[in-house]
């Protein structure tokens, strides 16, 4: 598909354009014929070229639908330096095209006809855009690449790197509706070293570079922990209308989320302990800081202890994207 211009790779006798039908239409017509009971359509992968046309962001707007692809980001030996980075998104008159973090293996095999192991070259994009953190992991690939022996074993290579690395599993419209939240989002400065975020919704991080004081958590409204990484501090947020963060020098002793492998929702964070829903996916972990007391910890009402050579870190199972309740509390 040409989105433009309204073309197709191929020929279909009678066929007109319509960008109406070929994006809300489409998965209209998945609804009807394959999709499974009880699941739903929330995003469209933009096909083809990639440059979606102002009328079809505007129907999926009209619809309630996400969507994401374009973009195609690479830092590697060939493409050297951040440069070769896209942004959050682009425009279409009023719209967002959000665009896909990182290329798929189309890129890295000269358009899927030769080197068919070579997406696992995507992982350098991953490493090099770690630290400062410019990009999120994003996984990408088509069907196809299975294909292919060694086009499966550079997508297993990608995936076992992954498994390896302290990331938050997210599902794609996780990560549009971040971004839906950070472009909406109004944030300002409060007095006695704080700052104010309204609108953000499906946004759950904001980063403040070069930051090196702790957040009071206590204080804060609708925070539910932080962490520094590269010189910079990342905050938790909670759902809310507003959420305030107020920083200080000097770390209490309150609990509060240090890191987690995944989503987080329904949280309370309270003095002594912090209770909500996390969703398992890979195996991983959900870690806490802040208070020097022993620290109680279950999942799905089930006491687990922490993972051998850690206090505060507790151990996630796989769980293909199911969310478990979970509760932290002090033990004096």
């Amino acid at each position: 598909m040409i989105w433009k211009k309204g073309t197709l790779g191929y020929k279909i006798p009678g066929y007109t354009f319509n960008p109406d039908m070929e994006t809300v239409g489409s998965m209209q017509l998945l609804k009807e014929l394959v999709l499974p009971k009880g699941k739903a359509i929330e995003l469209l992968l933009w096909s083809g070229d990639c440059q979606a046309t102002e009328e079809a962001l505007a129907a999926l707007d009209a619809g309630g639908y996400q969507n994401l692809n374009g973009g195609n980001a690479r830092v590697d030996a060939l493409y050297r330096g951040i440069c070769h980075i896209c942004p959050l998104s682009i425009l279409g008159g009023k719209y967002r095209q959000y665009l896909a973090p990182a290329g798929n293996e189309y890129l890295y095999t000269n358009n899927w006809t030769e080197n068919y192991g070579g997406y696992a070259l995507v992982i350098d994009t991953y490493e090099n855009t770690r630290e400062p953190r410019y990009l999120p992991v994003d996984v990408y690939y088509h069907l196809y690449i299975t294909g292919m022996q060694a086009g499966l074993n550079s997508l297993k290579k990608v995936y076992a790197w992954c498994k390896e690395q302290e990331l938050c599993w997210l599902q794609a419209t996780d990560y549009t509706r971040a971004l839906t939240g950070f472009f909406t989002a109004r944030t300002g400065r409060l007095g006695n070293n704080g700052y104010y975020i309204e609108n953000y919704p499906g946004l759950h991080t904001v980063r403040l570079d070069g930051e090196r004081r702790e957040v009071d958590i206590l204080k804060s409204k609708n925070v539910l922990g932080y962490n520094h990484f590269g010189g910079d501090l990342y905050i938790s947020l909670l759902s809310g209308e507003r959420a305030e963060i107020f920083l200080t020098a000097k770390e209490l002793t309150p609990v509060y989320l240090d890191k987690a492998t995944g989503l987080i929702r329904n949280a309370t964070v309270a003095q002594n302990g912090v209770s909500g829903e996390v969703r398992r996916y890979a195996r991983g972990f959900i870690e806490f800081a802040g208070s020097e007391d022993e620290l109680v910890f279950t999942l799905d009402g089930q006491e687990v202890a922490a993972e051998p050579g850690y206090t505060k870190r507790f151990p996630l199972p796989a769980g293909a994207g199911r969310w478990s309740s979970f509760q932290v509390e002090c033990r004096k």
